[in-house]
């Protein structure tokens, strides 16, 4: 699976804005974020063991004092992840017959479709409201030229 917060087909509203904050206050995890843009710098892929992500977003959640029956639950792997996502301007693909993580620049150059970057429009074909950026205009489905050049 591929998480890309930069493009627009994702949402990344699901990691809490308190535990979004406290990876970004995390010296832990701003480090490993400024080595995985270094290696994009360089058009190269990261790759992160999910115990290393799992550690590090433990860590996180016990500074940000969630309660321990969410603690029980939770894939840290997966929000460190993506907060690394948001921190490099990255994406990352989960492998996890080899439980690693490997991160690449996004082909985005959109900020994050996170907190006040976006906004949420009934989508006619969904009973859920989708996520656009903010000022993007929503092109209704008889609009569209679903056919092209045919």
């Amino acid at each position: 699976m591929i998480f890309d917060p930069h493009s627009p087909n994702y949402d990344a509203k699901n990691l809490k804005e308190e535990w979004w904050l406290g990876f970004q206050r995390d010296p832990e995890t701003k480090a490993l974020a400024k080595e995985i843009k270094n290696i994009f710098e360089r058009a190269l892929i990261a790759r992160v063991t999910y115990e290393t992500l799992d550690t590090l977003g433990m860590n996180v959640l016990f500074k940000v004092a969630e309660p321990a029956v969410i603690l029980q639950n939770l894939h840290f792997h997966i929000w460190t992840a993506i907060a690394i996502c948001l921190l490099s301007h990255g994406r990352c693909e989960s492998f996890d017959e080899l439980q690693i993580m490997r991160f690449s620049k996004s082909p985005f150059d959109n900020e994050p479709m996170y907190g006040d970057n976006i906004k949420y429009v009934p989508c006619p074909e969904r009973v859920w409201d989708m996520p656009v950026f903010k000022g993007e205009e929503v092109v209704k489905p008889e609009q569209q030229d679903l056919f092209g050049d045919f």
